[in-house]
């Protein structure tokens, strides 16, 4: 996905597509003995699910970019 979308906004399918990719990325990366990257990628399924359950539910999460509090689903800098 190369849009500015946030993923609480995906479709289901756009979701379930991207989470496979990450879940395969993930054991990929395991597999090949890159032990923290495959961590890293795992941190980044867990992330993606809470931001999909939490956008579905209504919940927004307060963050700091710099100084500022944001309030929304884009998480990128």
């Amino acid at each position: 996905m190369n849009d500015d979308r946030a993923i609480a906004d995906y479709s289901r399918a756009e979701f379930d597509a991207l989470r496979s990719r990450l879940m395969d990325a993930r054991d990929t990366l395991r597999a090949g003995n890159r032990l923290l990257q495959s961590v890293a990628r795992a941190y980044y399924v867990v992330y993606v699910t809470a931001s999909y359950a939490a956008g579905k539910h209504g919940v927004k999460a307060t963050h700091w970019r710099g100084r500022k509090e944001i309030v929304d689903q884009k998480f990128s800098p």
